[in-house]
């Protein structure tokens, strides 16, 4: 994998004339995986967005490797910056191989047939995606966790240098998600490649990700790795959620604990009565 970096400088975006993204700046780390959390709306997927070229920005810029990419050849981009978004519509009656195999578009000339190349990469998508048994099946047919991990190999049989993720473990269960994000970890760790997604679960971000940006009425309010930005403060600011800091106990990683009257143990109730009543 080739070392890119990627900015975005005062940007501005949103869309139609509504501002949802006012003037951050923001630097991709180069081959870690990145997570931005924040509540909804607060401009996850339009900065993705804006860094994928798919909306344009009413300001500022975007950079890869120092230069403004806005008039680069969308096939030439494509083979460095992948995107895979919010629930992508499956096209009726596809096979896993077809819908893998699209992601090799940028490589093709037209009306080509697939070389032995997009062959070979997308067997080795498939293959570390855990898919290469359910080829010859019709993608409309598989279980939620299934058919994310073939939109993960299609992505992934592009190529690309960068991978954006908008929200890929959603509507999957937990075993699902910590699969997808150990896939992904894997991706990093054996190709170097820089991945970027937006998850809402703060916990398995905390776990996953070498950098946190951390994002409020489109604005970015704290960047670090989750060791040095992640605190109770934090979550309140952003989240308006109290909660309590531990260590995470199979990461080591920091681990948040929402906290709520409704699910005190009887006994911190009544600790907390007998401190009420002193006070």
């Amino acid at each position: 994998m080739n070392i890119h970096t990627l900015q975005a400088k005062n940007l501005k975006a949103g869309y139609n004339k509504t501002v949802i993204i006012d003037g951050i700046d923001v630097t991709i780390p180069s081959n870690k995986i990145s997570v931005i959390i924040g509540s909804n709306g607060c401009g996850k997927s339009t900065l993705l967005k804006n860094f994928a070229r798919l909306i344009k920005p009413f300001d500022g810029e975007i950079l890869l490797d120092g230069a403004g990419y806005d008039k680069m050849h969308s096939k030439d981009l494509a083979k460095i910056i992948g995107l895979l978004p919010q629930s992508p519509m499956v096209p009726e009656s596809i096979t896993v191989y077809d819908l893998v195999a699209r992601g090799r578009y940028p490589y093709q000339k037209p009306f080509s047939q697939l070389t032995s190349e997009d062959q070979e990469a997308i067997e080795e998508a498939m293959e570390m995606m855990g898919v290469s048994k359910l080829r010859d099946q019709f993608v409309e047919e598989l279980s939620g966790g299934q058919r994310q991990r073939v939109w993960i190999a299609m992505a992934l049989a592009q190529q690309t240098d960068i991978l954006f993720l908008d929200e890929p473990t959603t509507f999957l269960d937990i075993s699902y998600q910590v699969q997808i994000l150990e896939l992904l970890k894997n991706l990093n760790e054996k190709k170097g490649t820089t991945i970027v997604m937006v998850l809402h679960d703060i916990n398995l971000a905390s776990r996953y990700a070498d950098c946190l940006f951390a994002m409020k009425n489109g604005e970015l309010i704290a960047a670090g790795s989750p060791e040095d930005i992640l605190n109770e403060e934090l979550m309140l600011r952003v989240f308006n959620l109290e909660c309590i800091l531990m260590k995470d106990p199979v990461s080591g990683s920091p681990f948040i604990v929402p906290k709520g009257r409704a699910h005190l143990r009887p006994e911190s109730q009544d600790e907390g009565k007998k401190i009420s009543q002193v006070v």
